[in-house]
């Protein structure tokens, strides 16, 4: 695969024609074994989709260890993670208005959170706990989501949610605009970052 965007241990792939529709990207975020450099961090951007991923260790010969599928949720603000040494995140990124018809959840109630596969889908965490042991690698555990996004996007009879897409958009332009209102006498190019809703600095940390 080659990556359309690439920051320190973040790689970012397009996803393939079948995925496309219901798929904004694939990613992977590695961090090298060792101590990581004082103030080290990943800098998350708001974005709207909702991350299957792959989150844990591997030993030398690849095997994972002290691992779980996770799923991260539509950032509204941006975010910075604490970088943890030697572990692997490998995910799919699914569009808003697919989250539903293919997890059976609201993006929205996963908002700005990290939380264990096993929480909000059961079902398909107990479906792919063996499939991502078995893996070896970060690419392997990308192919192992997408094969499971895939036979989900066969499967649902159920069409994309335009209330998803409009329910975040919504919440979103609110706290931009609640951002902007509480800047006494901003300069243009702070509003210009506001009305983006991207903060010059990170309004949380947080441990994927």
């Amino acid at each position: 695969m080659n990556p359309t965007h690439v920051i320190g241990g973040y790689r970012e792939f397009a996803p393939g024609a079948e995925a496309a529709g219901f798929c904004e990207s694939v990613w992977i975020h590695q961090t090298p074994s060792g101590p990581a450099p004082a103030g080290a961090a990943h800098r998350v951007l708001p974005e709207m989709g909702v991350s299957l991923a792959f989150q844990g260790f591997r030993d030398a010969q690849g095997r994972p260890q002290a691992w779980s599928a996770i799923l991260a949720g539509p950032k509204l603000r941006a975010q910075v993670f604490d970088l943890v040494p030697g572990r692997d995140l490998a995910a799919i990124k699914i569009k808003p208005e697919w989250v539903g018809p293919l997890l059976d959840i609201d993006p929205l109630a996963v908002e700005s959170q990290v939380v264990d596969l096993v929480t909000v889908a059961p079902a398909l965490a107990d479906r792919l706990h063996d499939v991502l042991a078995r893996t070896r690698s970060a690419e392997a555990a990308l192919r192992a989501l997408m094969a499971a996004m895939l036979g989900a996007r066969r499967a649902s009879r159920t069409p994309p949610s335009t209330v998803a897409c409009v329910g975040l958009g919504a919440h979103r332009l609110i706290l931009s605009r609640r951002r902007a209102a509480s800047t006494t006498s901003p300069s243009t190019s702070s509003r210009a970052v506001e009305g983006s809703g991207i903060g010059v600095r990170p309004t949380r940390r947080s441990s994927p």
